[in-house]
């Protein structure tokens, strides 16, 4: 975790990964869309500096997306493709 720029929270918020990676990011959530029972809807949230005043480390949400819905997987698909094929990780 402390190298990891993103966090995925699932299954209600009971589960969570971290990815140091926009790239990682996406190829988790493209197989954890496969694997998903019930609610495919999960959070991303995206490190922030710490607070002023404060240490450790801050996550802030960065998007809500539904895996069950095509229309997101095929962006998330074609982002992990320009992402690859430029040899980029953002």
């Amino acid at each position: 975790m402390a190298n990891d720029r993103y966090q995925l929270l699932f299954d209600a918020a009971n589960q969570q990964r971290y990815f140091a990676t926009r790239r990682d990011l996406l190829r988790g959530a493209l197989r954890l869309s496969l694997f998903l029972q019930g609610s495919k809807r999960v959070a991303v949230y995206e490190r922030q500096a710490p607070a002023p005043g404060r240490v450790g480390v801050r996550f802030a949400l960065a998007a809500e997306l539904d895996l069950a819905d095509a229309p997101t997987l095929r962006r998330l698909e074609a982002e992990l493709a320009e992402l690859t094929a430029a040899g980029r990780d953002d």
